[in-house]
């Protein structure tokens, strides 16, 4: 749940130009309790996060926004940002929007694991596992047909593309150790991913001009579902890892080694479901994508070839209002997230894709109270081999200008598992933030 205070100011520069603005500045602090692989690895983080939000209403049709966000690590250079977020030019009318520049799209329906939410890349080296989006350069059209229960056509045209920026070496979330080590003699060669744009691969012509696009169609059934059905042709936005030859160390006669990898990008189809909607205190939400490479594409293993797959989160938040207490509401949530290639070997796949029989359950407790504050407890769990990553959230504003939230996630996992290498990633968190 997320709680934005709505403190927006104005100019009125005539009767149909108006400027409205706010912002918040902040600071997050995490710790990390567990002992790192690397030593290089911190145990305490911190960051400085600022965000601004100009809106310029001009006339009747047209709209202009900015939204930059600026992210300052207290001593890592590698994590301060400069991000876009929104930055476009809108026309609008009552039946048709045109949309241009840096634009965040959001298609999620799900509270766990969106799979169809792909159109703008993330920042992993922020926070592996709540990565922040990146605006993408892009132009949005969208046509509304009928009254009553309209029927909503947008069209998405991106023309250049983002890379991610995986966390390297010193970062907390540096997953290097998950990649293969190699033994020669007495040496082990464990190697490194490494953030270098020029280095990056990608497997078109084009490079990161290689036209981008999506098309969706949304309508609202039976009057309280919500649904959509999407195409999407463009980049995998999380990449595959290459061995940067170039950088082999030679370890003995005749024989080279990778210490370095850095990013492959292909292109892909991906076309999906999406719905949510109330059935009287009962919300149904689910997220179905199928994906297939345009090419062929060798998988982790460079053997295997990557076939087709499916990937799924479908579930229900059921709210029990004032249970234990007067305007006190209780919401139980369980979700179900899958993936057709379950059961199959982790370098046998396209990427890292560690939700493949798990089931998300948790509950939100909000008080509904001047400074909305909620509590969210949750867990996914591996129903196959046991594997359990647990997540509590408590938020609230405080002063009607300061917001604070607190957030502990922690992991459990077996051996062999995906997410065995970020169990060093359990941590607790503290935002706290200022809103003006």
């Amino acid at each position: 749940m997320l709680i934005t205070p709505a403190y927006t100011q104005a100019i009125e520069f005539s009767e149909n130009t108006r400027l409205n603005y706010k912002g918040n500045i902040g600071m997050n602090y995490w710790y990390f309790p567990k002992a790192a692989p690397k030593p290089e690895m911190p145990e305490h983080v911190g960051t400085f996060d600022g965000q601004l939000d100009l809106n310029l209403k001009a006339g009747k049709y047209w709209e202009f926004r900015a939204n930059p966000r600026g992210v300052v690590d207290i001593k890592d250079q590698n994590r301060r940002r400069f991000l876009p977020q929104d930055i476009y030019a809108d026309f609008v009318t009552s039946r048709f929007e045109l949309r241009a520049g840096y634009q965040v799209f959001s298609w999620k329906t799900v509270e766990s694991v969106a799979h169809s939410d792909i159109l703008n890349q993330t920042d992993p080296s922020l926070d592996f596992f709540d990565a922040p989006k990146v605006g993408e350069p892009a132009l949005r059209t969208r046509f509304i047909i009928g009254d009553e229960n309209p029927h909503t056509f947008e069209v998405y045209y991106l023309p250049y593309f983002t890379p991610a920026k995986l966390p390297i070496a010193g970062n907390r979330f540096d997953f290097s150790g998950a990649l293969p080590q190699t033994t020669v003699g007495a040496q082990t060669i464990t190697p490194n991913v490494i953030y270098d744009p020029d280095a990056n691969r990608y497997e078109t012509p084009y490079n990161r001009w290689r036209p981008q696009g999506a098309v969706r169609y949304q309508k609202q059934l039976f009057g309280k579902v919500d649904t959509s059905l999407y195409y999407f042709n463009g980049y995998k936005r999380f990449p595959q890892l290459y061995p940067v030859q170039a950088t082999a160390l030679p370890v003995a006669p005749g024989v080279a080694v990778p210490t370095q990898y850095a990013q492959a990008y292909n292109p892909i189809h991906q076309g999906g479901l999406t719905w949510q909607g109330t059935l009287d205190a009962l919300l149904i939400k689910g997220d179905v994508a199928y994906i297939q490479y345009v090419q062929p594409t060798k998988a982790q293993n460079t053997v295997d070839t990557v076939r087709p797959y499916a990937q799924y989160t479908v579930g229900f938040e059921y709210t029990f209002n004032s249970l234990f207490v007067d305007s006190q509401d209780l919401g139980l949530i369980v979700e179900a997230l899958g993936d057709s290639d379950t059961g199959r070997n982790p370098m046998e796949l396209d990427i890292f894709r560690p939700f493949q029989n798990h089931v998300f359950a948790g509950l939100r407790y909000t008080f509904n109270n001047t400074g909305d504050r909620s509590l969210l407890v949750g867990t996914f769990t591996d129903y196959k081999k046991g594997d359990m990553l647990g997540r509590i959230e408590y938020e609230e504003r405080f002063f009607e200008r300061v917001k604070v939230k607190a957030q502990f996630l922690g992991f459990a996992t077996s051996t062999g598992s995906q997410l065995k290498p970020f169990e060093h990633t359990t941590r607790g968190s503290l935002l706290v933030s200022y809103y003006f």
